[in-house]
């Protein structure tokens, strides 16, 4: 219900991200997630934005993001598999934003993603063999 309202909300979180505390950015994540299965294309897709953003933030003066691997580790596989549930809704097939905030995770997760590579490689195959057949969306492909 309301997806105006939360997808305002979503871009709040967007558009300020580097103001958040330092703390918020995992707590942000795990409520972008459960965003990511909402049903309103516009919904959703912010989602999939603010995560890949969050995830790229770094600290200023030392350079590391300010999600480490480490922090990032237990809620890899959740919001994996949440990503590519969103690639199931009709409308985002083939949404580019969703496949680069998967990318992100893919890069953050670093050696935590082990676990999680059997399920992400058997999903972007399945993809693929979808998108060759009919490729649209000249950013989601690449």
């Amino acid at each position: 219900t309301r997806p105006i309202l939360r997808a305002d909300c979503i871009k709040f979180v967007l558009m300020f991200r580097s103001h958040l505390p330092d703390d918020l950015y995992l707590k942000m994540i795990e409520v972008m997630t459960r965003f990511l299965s909402h049903e309103e294309f516009v919904v959703h897709t912010y989602a999939a934005r603010a995560i890949e953003k969050l995830l790229s933030l770094k600290n200023e003066e030392t350079k590391q993001p300010k999600v480490s691997p480490e922090v990032l580790r237990p809620v890899v596989g959740n919001l994996l598999g949440s990503l590519f549930k969103t690639l199931e809704h009709p409308e985002s097939k083939e949404n580019e934003y969703v496949m680069r905030a998967i990318t992100r995770v893919c890069i953050q997760a670093k050696d935590g993603l082990g676990e999680h590579v059997e399920t992400v490689l058997n999903n972007v195959n399945t993809i693929l063999a979808q998108v060759s057949k009919n490729p649209t969306q000249p950013n989601f492909n690449h």
